[in-house]
């Protein structure tokens, strides 16, 4: 479905197919279980190691607050598609475990390797070992994953539309040719569920590509709700599956069938 304002907001529901979003869910959910099951495989080996009276408990123990770290960071940020209202609450509890069970870690790594010895201990060291090697590991991968980011969103900068460009969506079945003087946006600074997103260089003006099916004129205010700041009246052109609402002016297609969108006034 598609629906074009006159007035300075736009939301276009398409037709994408609930198995595609299962099926992400489904195999988001065993990445994640995979990964907690094998940390706590991990925990468990650590803690059966620390129980064997020749083992050295401050090597061992850094091992296993690493794995708790990510074991709870693996959670807490597994847990954000479940409850996204809740999503940066869990992002900086996730962050915050990591970083504290890295620095945790290496402490007791270091401690563990000072206190060490051969005549008293057969077990420990290689722990304390893995857990330096490991930490190293995960401090340079997130860093560089945080200067990737950074060199990714200086690149990505908002880049004006060609007039004559078109830009095509086959998976929410709708292509539209916006005017010249459209800046496209990254979709989730104007709402977390979109697809798509356009911004009137100058006049302030946003478009967006909402990625649900509104049923029925009572959509509108669900839909609103996704543009943070917003009223239903300020959010115009939405129309509900079906037909055209009384509250709307524009066109609605139906999701099942192709249509190209008009070109926005200069």
């Amino acid at each position: 479905m598609l629906v074009y304002p006159t007035g300075p907001y736009l939301a276009v529901t398409g037709n994408a197919s609930a198995g595609g979003s299962l099926a992400y869910t489904a195999g988001y959910l065993t990445g994640v279980g995979i990964i907690v099951l094998l940390l706590l495989a991990g925990i468990g080996r650590c803690i059966a190691i620390m129980r064997r009276p020749q083992a050295n408990r401050i090597c061992g123990s850094a091992l296993l607050a690493y794995l708790c770290g990510w074991l709870m960071g693996v959670v807490g940020f597994g847990a954000i598609g479940a409850f996204p209202e809740w999503g940066a609450v869990l992002a900086v509890c996730a962050a915050s475990s990591l970083w504290i069970s890295f620095l945790a870690s290496l402490a007791l790594a270091i401690a563990g390797l000072a206190d060490y010895d051969k005549a008293r201990h057969s077990h420990g060291r290689g722990q304390a070992i893995w857990t330096l090697v490991l930490n190293g590991v995960s401090i340079v991968g997130i860093l560089g994953i945080a200067v990737a980011s950074i060199i990714y969103g200086l690149r990505a900068q908002e880049q004006p539309v060609r007039s004559a460009a078109v830009i095509e969506n086959r998976d929410y079945n709708f292509s539209l040719a916006p005017a010249g003087h459209w800046v496209s946006m990254k979709p989730e600074r104007l709402n977390d569920k979109a697809c798509l997103a356009l911004r009137a260089h100058q006049a302030g003006d946003f478009f967006a590509g909402d990625r649900r099916t509104i049923g029925g004129a009572g959509g509108l205010g669900r839909v609103a709700g996704n543009f943070p700041g917003q009223s239903g009246k300020c959010v115009r052109g939405v129309g509900a599956a079906g037909g055209k609402t009384d509250r709307q002016r524009g066109d609605v297609f139906p999701c099942d069938q192709p249509h190209t969108g008009q070109r926005h006034p200069p």
